[in-house]
């Protein structure tokens, strides 16, 4: 009697320590989206065009002022709101930036003139870190209008090789002094290596950012997990397979898993899910569609397996009823 009482005492703290971790996870998002809104809102104010005449006219009235350090403030905010509005408009609409730059090395060739593109992308509402290329020329002399790639900071998951083959042929057997007359050399090409190259990096961006938002909104965390908290969220795993991230692993709260391979253009070729060792054909048609509304056919294919369990629940109550009721 006196174990059975501990248990209860036991059981009971545990569920008053997970209802305050949970009312403290609670705050702290709360907290987390009002600091977001605070921000969203000062950069609204400072960017309306009306703050700037209105700080110009409490500049004129300056009795109107609590303190000239105010208004410094203010002003100096005012400015890097606006370079920043400048800087991120620029961003937006010119994703690919050229410019030159100096190779310190002595022994550099071409004098260490580097040629330097800028590829700035933007993910789930924000710019991510620019990735560079760098170029320079193999041959001295201005007639030489090869490029080759001096440098990079591109991902391993972009196929900068075969873009480079493709739109950037070196011609290291075809130059003007050895090759034949009668031989064209191979034209490059930079502004279609550019589109290509930026298209890549925004489709591999689309997949990785996908594959979060899949495991921010349909994955438990651990704390879940280990109080078996109940919150509607029906995937244990999402990971990349390949570093491309063209093949993804999924794996469900109800045992299925499954595998989806997804091309350049973020469609689904492939899929295959696997419930108990049988194919799941229903779950394959309607994950069939592209990374942008896979969160959509997952909810979409969640709710009729619950569908069907609760009908199975159903019929199986229903049926030990009728078999209590033929016993009586």
């Amino acid at each position: 009697m006196f174990q059975s009482g501990v248990e209860k005492i036991g059981t009971e703290n545990d569920l008053a320590e997970a209802e305050l971790d949970n009312e403290i996870l609670s705050l702290q998002q709360q907290v987390s989206r009002l600091r977001a809104r605070r921000s969203i809102q000062a950069s609204t104010i400072l960017s309306s065009p009306s703050t700037l005449s209105t700080l110009n006219s409490l500049r004129e009235h300056e009795q109107l002022l609590a303190s000239p350090e105010d208004f410094d403030s203010l002003v100096s905010a005012l400015k890097t709101q606006i370079s920043h509005n400048q800087t991120n408009l620029y961003r937006l609409c010119a994703t690919v930036t050229s410019f030159l730059i100096q190779d310190l090395d002595p022994n550099a060739i071409n004098k260490g003139q580097v040629l330097a593109l800028r590829f700035d992308v933007s993910s789930r509402g924000s710019f991510i870190r620019p990735y560079y290329v760098m170029f320079n020329k193999p041959w001295e002399g201005e007639s030489r209008t090869i490029l080759n790639v001096h440098r990079h900071t591109l991902p391993p998951a972009i196929p900068l090789r075969s873009l480079v083959k493709r739109y950037l042929p070196d011609n290291e057997n075809t130059s003007l002094v050895e090759a034949p007359a009668t031989r064209r050399p191979l034209r490059q090409s930079l502004l279609r290596f550019s589109r290509a190259l930026r298209r890549f990096i925004v489709a591999y961006h689309n997949r990785l950012s996908t594959i979060n938002g899949l495991r921010t909104y349909y994955m438990p965390d651990d704390h879940e997990i280990r109080d078996k908290i109940d919150t509607g969220k029906f995937l244990l795993d999402v990971s990349p397979i390949d570093a491309e991230i063209k093949q993804i692993h999924l794996e469900w709260v109800d045992k299925r898993i499954g595998r989806l391979v997804i091309d350049e253009d973020g469609k689904i070729k492939k899929c295959v899910v696997l419930d108990d060792g049988v194919r799941d054909r229903v779950a394959e048609r309607i994950l069939q569609s592209d990374m942008s509304s896979l969160g959509e056919k997952l909810e979409e294919d969640y709710q009729r397996k619950t569908r069907i369990s609760l009908s199975i629940s159903s019929s199986s109550s229903s049926s030990s009823s009728s078999i209590i009721a033929d016993s009586d």
